[in-house]
């Protein structure tokens, strides 16, 4: 049975929301991942969030996750994900099954035992991180280590913890095994990690706590879509979001010139910068920005269009990223 290769989008929905500017009353265009960013987008009251959704398990994922936040109260939403009481999981799909499209449907009635166990850790990605916490953490962070991470309100406190407790050399050597092995920048990504991790406040990082702990936390501090407080404005803005099953390139390319005030791109390759922001500008209206990374390498912007770097408005929590890019048309 192929599992999805994440459930969670994990991009910041703060980095994004910031870096995009108010979006009230604005068209937006968005790469759908699994749809924690374009949900917390909805929550912005836009005009309309066009997000392209091109593989066909991501798709299913989202789709699931739409037809739960039109139907179901937010504990059996997250409930159906994995998170808190987990009885009914299967029940909640069956109850959302009609709803779905065929397509999606057919994927999730071959992957029933995937709910059933919990759409927390369902993806591959969530999978390997699992494999980290189980297998590889426990022979360089003791339980004890572990739990204080996350306890410090006083940030000079939190930085003296890392310093003589956290930043051990069997740690950083772990790390980097697990990021080779993933195929990921194991240097950049560890560099960006204890910068990170040093200036921000980790008991408010639910990214890293998922990562180590195999938890939320604090459910209410994660994405906009599981928290109380913006899960009605969610649901009621879910009739502004349309669904492509197109890659964003060929999305962008029928699309109205000047017509679109806000681009969330995820994750670009360097060779599908320059096509893709060249389809981006005609379609911007004037002062748009640009949202996008790179998670092998960075991805920067052809000097020849007409585009602003910008510096990010707040540290991205994610920090599984090689670089970010934040610009502006002009």
């Amino acid at each position: 049975m192929d599992r999805p290769s994440h459930i969670w989008s994990w991009e910041d929905p703060r980095l994004v929301l910031a870096a995009l500017g108010p979006l009230q009353g604005r068209r937006v265009f968005s790469a759908a991942s699994t749809g924690e960013t374009v949900f917390a987008m909805l929550g912005e009251e836009p005009s309309e969030v066009l997000a392209s959704s091109p593989d066909p398990a991501l798709r299913a994922v989202v789709e699931l996750k739409c037809a739960a936040l039109r139907m179901l109260p937010v504990q059996s939403f997250r409930s159906l994900l994995g998170i808190g009481y987990f009885g009914r999981r299967v029940w909640f799909y069956h109850y959302l099954r009609d709803a779905l499209s065929g397509e999606t449907r057919r994927y999730w009635d071959t992957r029933e035992s995937l709910i059933r166990e919990g759409l927390l850790l369902g993806g591959l990605w969530e999978q390997r991180l699992d494999q980290f916490r189980r297998e590889i953490l426990p022979l360089c962070q003791s339980d004890r280590i572990l739990a204080n991470l996350f306890s410090f309100s006083d940030l000079e406190e939190q930085q003296r913890f890392l310093a003589t407790q956290w930043e051990r050399r069997r740690w950083r050597w772990a790390l980097r095994i697990f990021l080779l092995r993933c195929g990921l920048p194991a240097e950049a990504i560890q560099s960006r990690l204890a910068t990170a991790m040093a200036g921000q406040r980790l008991s408010e990082n639910f990214f890293l706590r998922l990562v180590l702990t195999g938890a939320f936390g604090d459910i209410e501090l994660a994405y906009p879509s599981l928290a109380s407080e913006s899960y009605p404005r969610i649901q009621q803005s879910l009739g502004r979001l349309h669904l492509g099953a197109q890659p964003m390139l060929d999305q962008l390319r029928g699309m109205d010139t000047s017509s679109v005030g806000a681009f969330h791109l995820g994750n670009v390759r360097p060779s599908e910068v320059g096509p893709l922001l060249s389809e981006v500008c005609r379609v911007a209206t004037p002062g748009a920005r640009i949202l996008w990374w790179g998670n092998l390498v960075a991805a920067p912007p052809p000097s020849s269009l007409p585009l602003r770097h910008c510096a990010l408005p707040v540290e991205d929590r994610a920090l599984f990223r090689a670089a970010i890019h934040l610009v502006e048309v002009v």
